[in-house]
């Protein structure tokens, strides 16, 4: 019964250090779906974000609460809280209906 209950134990941790690689994997796309859809950000008189970014934008600023080894999300929250409101950063910390953060980032 003891050796059962360690083997799930080494189950559910390899579980969870998969489900971080495979939410690290997703916030390093959004970063670069971000940089390559830049000008949508820069857009001066665009104070909405752009309905193609709006799930890598949500779920980065998701991550940037949980994530504080990477000091580079927080400045990103900042940013676009500052450009998109902060009801917008709120919906997705807070993971509100149609907030648009991926399920993958919210296991991590």
């Amino acid at each position: 019964m003891k050796h059962e209950y360690f083997d799930l134990s080494k189950v559910e941790q390899v579980i969870k250090e998969q489900n971080t690689l495979d939410a690290f994997v997703m916030i390093e796309g959004y970063c670069h779906l971000l940089l390559d859809r830049i000008e949508l950000i820069q857009e001066e008189r665009s104070r909405v974000c752009p309905e193609e970014l709006k799930e890598a934008v949500s779920s980065l600023v998701y991550a940037a609460r949980r994530c504080g080894q990477f000091p580079e999300l927080q400045e990103m929250r900042t940013i676009f809280t500052s450009r998109f409101g902060k009801e917008f950063v709120t919906c997705a910390i807070e993971l509100r209906n149609n907030c648009r953060v991926h399920p993958t980032v919210c296991i991590y």
